[in-house]
């Protein structure tokens, strides 16, 4: 008798299933790493690639979509390739997957269908001055954080106003500096429109927030990377729900110094980002200036407007 059982979610499992000599071997699969996804990507492009662009690199994309399944990577290429008919209907030409319609595609599958509706200038320009301020904070330091910045977006998809997608750093582990240079990036879009609006920011960047939180609290709680004459060489699991006093696992007083540091590393990822912000507020305006003109901006493209010369106005 052969008994095959898979599942996505193995932590809910009764233990007496798991038991030795009730399933003889346990194989676990993790997510496709970068080599992966191509190979996945090459796989179910066989389908289409008569019709794929020569421009379109697969492996560009493999590093676009870290975290992606097999059938997501699938869901991808079909995507793409819908959208590739639907602009042969409406333009009338060969039909043919662009890059562009990779770039769509991937939006969709991550951030949802494209929001239509219709927002003020002001709201536009706001937009663009937060993406610009990842993009900028991002490509200032991709020596730490390993994670080379490839788009930046103003077009609305789902609940989202914009977004700035680098391609990943997927190295298994991270190091401290890695860790706040990123929390740095993600805190760049806030920063950005405190710096331009003196202060007075909008509710887009609280997910945002919430990437910049979980990081310091992670270092702090798990990671052993904050101040370790202050707390010690240990970790702090983080209460659930009402505890009583001694439950936490530590003191009140310890748990003082544990929110204090999370302070320390959230607001020195703020000023970090501030230094930047400031340091370089003429490719700032001129990456908002572009993104107004253009609402996506990929690529080579970004590439030179972050790293190009400035056209000087006459």
């Amino acid at each position: 008798v052969l008994v095959i059982g898979a599942t996505n979610r193995p932590e809910i499992l009764d233990e007496a299933l798991l038991r030795p000599g009730r399933f003889t071997r346990q194989i676990a699969f993790d997510l496709p790493d970068k080599e992966g996804r191509k190979a996945i990507l090459e796989l179910h492009a066989r389908k289409v690639k008569k019709i794929i662009a020569e421009d379109v690199s697969l492996e560009t994309i493999a590093r676009e979509t870290p975290g992606f399944s097999g059938d997501s990577l699938r869901n991808l290429i079909n995507e793409a390739n819908i959208l590739s008919i639907r602009r042969k209907r409406k333009n009338g030409e060969r039909r043919i997957i662009t890059k562009d319609d990779f770039e769509c595609a991937f939006e969709r599958v991550i951030y949802g269908l494209e929001n239509n509706s219709r927002i003020t200038d002001e709201e536009k320009k706001l937009f663009a001055e937060h993406e610009a301020g990842h993009a900028l904070v991002g490509h200032a330091l991709e020596s730490k954080t390993g994670d080379r910045m490839h788009k930046a977006s103003i077009v609305q998809r789902g609940r989202t106003g914009g977004h700035t997608q680098p391609l990943w750093n997927e190295s298994k582990v991270l190091t401290k500096d890695q860790v706040e240079a990123r929390m740095a990036v993600f805190a760049g879009g806030f920063v950005a429109e405190e710096i331009e609006h003196n202060g007075n920011v909008s509710t887009g960047a609280s997910s945002d927030l919430e990437k910049v939180t979980s990081f310091a609290e992670n270092m702090v709680r798990k990671w052993a990377m904050g101040d370790l004459e202050k707390l010690g060489f240990r970790t702090f699991d983080k209460p659930a729900g009402n505890i009583l006093p001694g439950e936490a696992g530590y003191s009140p007083d310890t748990g003082r110094i544990v929110d204090e540091e999370i302070k320390r590393l959230t607001s020195q990822a703020r000023e970090l980002a501030g230094k930047i912000l400031i340091e370089k507020r003429p490719r700032f305006l001129y990456l908002v200036e572009r993104l107004l003109e253009k609402e996506s901006i990929t690529g080579d493209d970004l590439r030179k407007i972050l790293e190009g010369e400035i056209p000087v106005k006459k």
